[in-house]
């Protein structure tokens, strides 16, 4: 769930430098702020007009006549809605978010929001972050641009933390969303810049140490994602080698300290350190049951993850290939499932021997089968489960459409492919590898 999708976000919006500083003629009386709520509906803009105003008659980059409203919305965010003498075009609108920052040269816009509740941004926002349940008094905010469905605003907490907000810009394209900026790459091309995301990390591990009351020179730690019921989880490694898994409840609340030997089934487990020791003693053993699974493996080392009642769980690394794997052998009898370690983080098992890169071979060959043979993968991420397949997202490296391969929960050849499109609805914020973000 790290790493935030930002591939449809447009840096500047090109409509928008077309029309953020049109030639306006001089502000008369119109009574044709009236016909506000009608462009709103026709331009399927998520407002609800508690208020308007006629700004000014102008002429766009194009040469093209236009009008242009402010209206103030019940949602809270208000938007310029600029009204085409080009009747086959339909109505636009900009966010007062954004219309209303300074441009490069520090002049303001002419075409900025004045009406009452859209000259502070900070108030149409606060409701809307605060509803997604997110413990952030807004004291920056930051307009990223758009895309053609969707705003994107960067939020600064008073706390030290910051969001990525995004909003509808064509109503009923996409419900409120919001990300931690802890979940942005740091080298990607997006980032939060309003506040330093590395520094409220250290701040919150430390703040959940001294709270959990066990000793701990903190040598490292790791922002590791969110939960759906609210908690949010950070890595800490300490000076003396051991770690803990930390807990965060709502509202920043200290909730869990898990010690790295006992986390395994936390969001993959730690990372920071080798918690598992690696034996020898069964190679054969491990070798032999693996081959029995159809996973080929000459086992030069193994470890093993606590047992789920049903199954011995074990990470096996093989001499005679790259790509190691998570097994499941049942103890009273059964089929044995195997997972490459990129499937394993599906059903809660992150390996330490293998990178994810070792299995990139085998998803290019498996795409080769089923006739996508132009797909060289050089990314890849477990995608999620459902009660008869898990999924695997895939990029390619000429930058071409990635996939999402579907496989049975127990076998390891695919049952289908989607693609992005065809996935965005089965997990959360659907395609998520950075070239898939772009299409």
């Amino acid at each position: 769930m790290r790493r935030l999708w930002m591939g449809l976000l447009m840096a500047v919006s090109a409509l928008m430098a077309a029309t953020a500083s049109p030639a306006l003629a001089a502000p008369a009386k119109d009574d044709s702020a009236t016909a506000a709520p009608a462009l709103v509906a026709a331009g399927k803009i998520p407002c609800t007009v508690t208020n308007q105003r006629f700004i000014a008659e102008g002429v766009m980059a194009d040469k093209t006549k236009a009008k242009f409203y402010e209206v103030a919305c019940k949602e809270g965010l208000g938007y310029i809605v600029i009204d085409h003498e080009n009747a086959a075009t339909p109505p636009t609108a900009f966010d007062c978010v954004t219309t209303n920052e300074p441009h490069a040269d520090g002049a303001k816009s002419n075409v900025a929001c004045t009406l009452p509740g859209n000259t502070n941004s900070v108030a149409a926002l606060q409701p809307i972050i605060t509803g997604l349940g997110e413990p952030c008094a807004i004291t920056k905010i930051r307009s990223l641009g758009s895309s053609p469905e969707k705003s994107f605003f960067e939020l600064a907490c008073d706390s030290g933390a910051g969001y990525i907000l995004v909003l509808p810009r064509v109503a009923g394209s996409v419900q409120p969303l919001d990300y931690n900026c802890l979940d942005m790459d740091p080298k990607g091309n997006i980032k939060c810049t309003m506040n330093n995301p590395d520094a409220y990390a250290t701040g919150q591990v430390t703040k959940l140490l001294t709270a959990s009351g066990k000793t701990c020179a903190l040598k490292d730690k790791r922002y590791v994602g969110a939960t759906t019921s609210g908690s949010t989880y950070f890595e800490a490694s300490c000076q003396a080698g051991d770690g803990y898994m930390l807990e965060e409840g709502k509202g920043g609340v200290f909730k869990s300290a898990t010690a790295c030997v006992n986390a395994f089934n936390v969001l993959g487990g730690c990372t920071l350190i080798d918690a598992r020791a690696a034996l020898t003693q069964e190679n054969k053993l491990y070798s032999d049951l693996a081959k029995k699974a159809g996973f080929d493996c000459d086992v030069a080392k193994y470890a093993p993850f606590p047992a789920d009642n049903k199954n011995e769980v074990v990470e096996l690394q093989c001499s005679n290939r790259p790509d190691g794997a998570v097994a499941l052998f049942p103890l009273h009898g059964g089929k044995a499932m195997i997972y490459d370690c990129v499937r394993s983080e599906n059903v809660g098992y992150r390996c330490s021997f293998s990178p994810d890169s070792a299995t990139y071979k085998k998803f290019s060959a498996q795409l080769v089968a089923r006739g996508r043979g132009t797909c060289v993968v050089n990314g890849a991420r477990a995608f999620g489960s459902n009660d008869t397949n898990d999924f695997v997202e895939v990029s390619c490296a000429d930058g071409g459409p990635g996939w999402v391969i579907e496989y049975p929960l127990i076998g390891t050849t695919p049952n289908d492919l989607l693609n992005c499109a065809q996935a965005a609805n089965a997990a959360k914020g659907g395609c998520q590898l950075p070239t898939n973000r772009k299409k």
